[in-house]
Parts: structure tokens; C-alpha cells; sequence
């Protein structure tokens, strides 16, 4: 285990957990971060309700508007990502693309890539940061759907998931192949090449996490309020996301791909 101020190795019995990572003792005593203790058996209860928010909304869409196999109907065509509605003022569409799945597989493949790297977010981070990380990975699948596919309707639920894996790279950057093992290297790869999503939402999202827990750090190390410090990075990072969004869905008379 590192620790996020210093850097420098600590062990299991002396690390303290922090509003993003852990601490040394040593850090932990300049009182420059408060130190809050999460509880020993950690339940990820925002993970839990995301998931179930996301399968429920998604197999309600699947009853009344397709087949297992992905045939779109109606409801699909109200909320899947597509440039021209987007741009013609259905911006609700970044967000309902996020959501909705169009089959049972992807479902399932994003919903439990999402209890592993969802739950050691938010366990890291806390519910709000969390929750930060995974709106605006919302709005980046989104950006890279409207941006390299503007005319084939899309949804982009891969997004914000490879956002929390994103952020969770960064955050145990010393212990790359700790995050990939077990379920999480198998279901990554998986999802790649089994996801509804296009390709370039899976790396526009682990970018979009990658750059907020980098920004999580920054305020980490610099002595700025946590609370105040995430404020800002959602406040402005979403802003800047769904500016990127609108822009994107504008060109799709003469798309830059």
C-alpha cells in the first residue's frame, strides 16, 4: 500500500483511510487532512443502488420496447444517443444513453464490472466523489459516441463504468496488477468485445475517470478542502463535459470523423 500524500510504502496494520486513498501515520499526524475511518465491513450502498437503478430501468425499457436480442422499439428510439436529437434539443439523450441497455449480456457485463471497481471507488473515495466520477464518465462515453458516431443511435452505459475503473487505476497506480486480477481482468476484456458500446466510449470513459481522480489527488496533496475541492472538480468537470457533449452533437452535418 502507498501512501497518497508522501508516497512512501505502508503497511496494512498502519495505513489510515483518507478522503481519497490512504495515509502514513506520519501524514496522518501533521493534522493537514482530516482523517475519517471508514467501518471494518464497508458496504458499498451507492454501488447497490446504481446497479439496481440500472437493471431495473434497463429491463423495464427491454419489456416494452424490444426483444432480448437488442430490436429496437420505441422507447429505445426516445432515449438512445443520436446526434441530430441531440442537437435538435433532446439533451436528455447523454444521460438515458448511459443508462439503457438493449440486451441481457451487456447488462450483465457492465453491472458486474461495475460491484467490483464501483464498490473500491466508492470504499476510496466516498459517495459523493464517487458519484462525481461516474456522472461525468456518463458525459465522456457520451462526447467519443456523438464525436466518432454521430448517425448510428447508440448507447454508451460502458461510459461511466470504465470511468470508475479509470479512477481506480490511478488511485492504485502502484498495484496495476491487483486491480486486474481476479474477476476484473476477465470482465474487461469481455466487455470489450461483447459491449453495445462503441470502442472509443470504453476509452473516452477510463479517460474521463483517469483525469478526475488525477484532479482528486492534486487537491489531496495541495492542502485545499476535500469537500470544497470535489465541488468544483464536478461542478466544472461536468460543465466542460456536457459543453463537449453539445459541441460534438452539432457536427454531425460534417462530423470531424
Amino acid at each position: 500500500m502507498i501512501c497518497q500524500r508522501c508516497e512512501r510504502p505502508i503497511c496494512g496494520d498502519c495505513q489510515n483511510t483518507a478522503s481519497v486513498g490512504f495515509h502514513c501515520p506520519e501524514c496522518t499526524r501533521t493534522g493537514k487532512q482530516q482523517v475519517i475511518r471508514g467501518p471494518v465491513g464497508f458496504d458499498p450502498i451507492t454501488t447497490k443502488v446504481l446497479i439496481g437503478l440500472t437493471v431495473t430501468i434497463s429491463l423495464a425499457v427491454l419489456s416494452i420496447g424490444g426483444s432480448l436480442a437488442g430490436v429496437f422499439g420505441r422507447p429505445y428510439q426516445e432515449l438512445v444517443l443520436l446526434a441530430p436529437f441531440v442537437d435538435q434539443g433532446d439533451h436528455y439523450r447523454v444521460l438515458s444513453g448511459a443508462v439503457i441497455h438493449n440486451g441481457l449480456l451487456p447488462l450483465a457485463l457492465n453491472m458486474g464490472l461495475l460491484w467490483f471497481v464501483g464498490g473500491e471507488l466508492e470504499r476510496r473515495v466516498g459517495r459523493v466523489r464517487y458519484l462525481i466520477v461516474y456522472g461525468i464518465g456518463c458525459l465522456g462515453g457520451a462526447f467519443a459516441a456523438l464525436l466518432f458516431v454521430p448517425m448510428v443511435g447508440t448507447f454508451v452505459p460502458s461510459g461511466p463504468v470504465f470511468a470508475c475503473l479509470g479512477a481506480v487505476v490511478v488511485l492504485r497506480s502502484r498495484e496495476i496488477g491487483q486491480v486486474f486480477a481476479g474477476a476484473v481482468g476477465p470482465l474487461v476484456i469481455v466487455n470489450v468485445l461483447f459491449a453495445i458500446s462503441p470502442f472509443e466510449s470504453h476509452v473516452a470513459g477510463f479517460f474521463t475517470g483517469v483525469a478526475v481522480a488525477g484532479l482528486y489527488l492534486l487537491v489531496e496533496r495541495s492542502g485545499v478542502d476535500d469537500r470544497l475541492g470535489a465541488l468544483m472538480i464536478g461542478i466544472v468537470g461536468g460543465a466542460a463535459a456536457l459543453g463537449a457533449c453539445l459541441w460534438a452533437s452539432s457536427l454531425w452535418l460534417n462530423p470531424l470523423f
